[in-house]
């Protein structure tokens, strides 16, 4: 499309870094991979059913920050958020929040986000760079979370 408009031409299009799109789309079909071979359920909701109130939040929290530091938070929140809303809860609008705000969390690798992506592909940080400052980030960040959660949703949310 680009293309056929005029915008780019095929030097351009042989300079852009398909890596990093290549990077994204793996992410996406591992995610769809994981959800069509029903591992997602399999590793998810047999060993949290019987969970409760923060307990649950902490364990789909946690499983959320490890999958989107694999794949992209977009599809691990889509992954984890319906079957953590089929669990039968007081209010799954708790576990909803705290699944999306533990996958934008994630940062220890290339795949994690898309910024990550675009800042290795430049080819002067490698994974190695990413994993230790990025664990670092996601475990603090998560853990700010979950010690603030129900305060923070309840002023918000008013929930």
């Amino acid at each position: 499309m680009l293309i056929a408009t005029g915008l780019l031409d095929r030097d351009d299009m042989k300079k852009f870094d398909w890596d990093v799109l290549v990077l994204m789309w793996g992410g996406l079909a591992l995610g769809a991979g994981i959800q069509a071979s029903g591992l997602a359920t399999w590793l998810v909701d047999q060993p949290l059913m019987g969970l409760r109130g923060m307990t649950l939040i902490i364990s789909f929290s946690v499983i959320a920050l490890a999958l989107s530091s694999f794949m992209s938070h977009t599809a691990a929140a889509t992954l984890i958020i319906p079957i953590a809303m089929s669990i039968p809860t007081k209010n799954p609008i708790y576990l909803a929040i705290a699944i999306g705000l533990a996958c934008s969390f994630a940062m220890a690798f290339p795949i994690s986000t898309p910024p990550n992506a675009l800042a290795f592909a430049g080819g002067k940080i490698t994974t190695k760079d990413m994993m230790k400052p990025g664990t670092i980030i996601s475990l603090v960040s998560l853990a700010i979370m979950l010690f603030s959660f129900k305060f923070l949703v309840n002023l918000v949310f008013g929930l």
